[in-house]
């Protein structure tokens, strides 16, 4: 069995995710958010999946009172695996920054999937490790942007 380049997602190599929610599409539940609505909070238990099929979401965390904004989700982005797996909470915050609409996967049925199908793991492993990259690199260059003085690049 091998994974396929799907349109869900923005993984460069075969996407375990097209294979995956191919098998359990009735599972899926299509979520819609407007603008500043909260998708799930730093701390709250993570339930399932998140697949963002559009709209865009702000990704931040609270430490000491202040909101620390880490960077924004596209399109394509995928959400809430790390706390899914490790049945722990969420580390961050998303919201909403404009009409959004996600595929959710409870974690019950995730978690089942990757049972039948352990050789979905690797790929989905990468993926995390990916995104994390891609947020930590944004993080990065947004620090780099604030502490350059105008007139210097």
């Amino acid at each position: 069995m091998g994974s396929r380049k799907c349109q869900r997602c923005r993984i460069p190599q075969d996407c375990p995710f097209g294979l995956l929610f191919g098998r359990v599409r009735t599972l899926i539940e299509w979520r819609s958010y407007e603008a500043h609505c909260t998708v799930f909070k730093q701390d709250q238990p993570a339930e399932g999946l998140y697949v963002i099929h559009s709209g865009r979401l702000g990704l931040y965390f609270e430490s000491e009172g202040e909101k620390i904004y880490l960077g924004d989700a596209d399109p394509g982005w995928v959400l809430g695996v790390v706390g899914t797996l490790k049945g722990s909470s969420h580390l961050y915050t998303a919201e909403a920054e404009e009409r959004s609409e996600l595929e959710f996967l409870p974690k019950d049925h995730l978690l089942s999937l990757l049972d039948s199908h352990p050789e979905l793991a690797p790929t989905l492993l990468v993926t995390v490790a990916q995104r994390s990259n891609e947020l930590i690199a944004k993080m990065l260059k947004r620090r780099e942007a604030r502490n350059t003085p105008p007139g210097q690049s």
